[in-house]
């Protein structure tokens, strides 16, 4: 059974499950700026959960990597993809918590598809106005390990649709993808649907789309809802190079666009075939990434 950590600062609180290390809720004065469960039995549609060793997809779940093919587990079979990594429902363990502050670890196995062990840490840390996360991979393999890492927090900003809602994301271009949602080419959204780098109005745009060309600065993204005066911010060190934005349109009746997934990930889709800012790391060799939200509105 999952065990749930509560971090407080101020009028902050967040909620971790060690389930995979996910983000459950975050409280800033009364309003939970994370969805709420979409069940309550398991964790599903990856909702706050970490992707690793891979965020998003790999086609067919297959890639090679220094001379040898891999087959990984199909977990969409819609898309005969690969998706989201290994690490989601693994159990994460108390390092240390204290008032604002947690650390959790894990480790990722090697096993078939991955031949790879990876010692993963997380730390949480609260501030009065949001949180910020950041995850320590170390290589504990005898050879150096590819990877790729995201996150999956779906926020909310008010009670509307996502539609009434005002999105603004610093980058200019966007992954074209094919029927199964693999990458195909990296386009500039310059005046189209995905060029949101003024903020504007979701309306009935639908968005299952990776943001790109943030060049190096790390991601940001604001929500901002008119109805409720909240405003949301996320924000990422170098580490991440793509933001996947999800309006939550393939979601079960009632859940439909009632929030959006703004995910932080340091490589696209199908990354173990592109390669395409795929990480690789070498025997216990370190990688660190942090991002995290600021909420500067919406007190009560």
């Amino acid at each position: 059974m999952a065990k749930e950590f509560k971090l407080k600062n101020g009028d902050s609180e967040l909620i971790v499950s060690s389930d995979g290390g996910a983000l459950v809720a975050f409280n800033y004065f009364g309003f939970n700026y994370l969805a709420e469960k979409f069940n309550d039995n398991f964790i599903e549609s990856g909702q706050g959960q970490i992707l690793l060793p891979w965020p998003n997809r790999i086609k067919g779940g297959v890639y090679e990597y220094l001379g040898a093919q891999y087959q990984l587990p199909i977990n969409e079979i819609a898309h005969n993809n690969a998706i989201h990594g290994l690490l989601r429902w693994d159990k994460f363990y108390e390092e240390s918590i204290a008032g604002d502050s947690l650390k959790l670890k894990s480790c990722l196995v090697a096993q078939q598809g991955y031949p790879f062990e990876l010692e993963v840490n997380l730390s949480y840390n609260l501030t009065s106005s949001g949180f910020k996360v950041t995850t320590e991979v170390i290589n504990k393999s005898l050879m150096a390990a590819p990877f790729g890492l995201g996150w999956h927090p779906y926020f909310v900003v008010s009670n509307e649709f996502v539609n009434d809602w005002h999105l603004q994301i610093d980058a200019n271009m966007y992954c074209e993808v094919d029927i199964d949602l693999i990458p195909t080419s990296l386009e500039s959204s310059d005046g189209g649907d995905y060029d949101f780098r003024k903020s504007k109005k979701i309306g009935n745009t639908v968005l299952d789309t990776c943001i790109a060309g943030f060049d190096g600065r790390g991601i940001n993204a604001t929500l901002y809802s008119e109805a409720s005066n909240r405003t949301l911010e996320v924000y990422s060190d170098g580490a991440f190079k793509y933001l996947m934005v999800f309006s939550g349109d393939s979601l079960k009746d009632g859940l439909k666009r009632r929030s959006i997934a703004l995910e932080p990930m340091t490589c696209p889709a199908n990354a173990f075939n592109s390669k395409n800012d795929l990480v690789t790391i070498a025997p216990n060799q370190k990688f660190e990434g942090s991002w995290g939200i600021n909420i500067s509105s919406g007190k009560s």
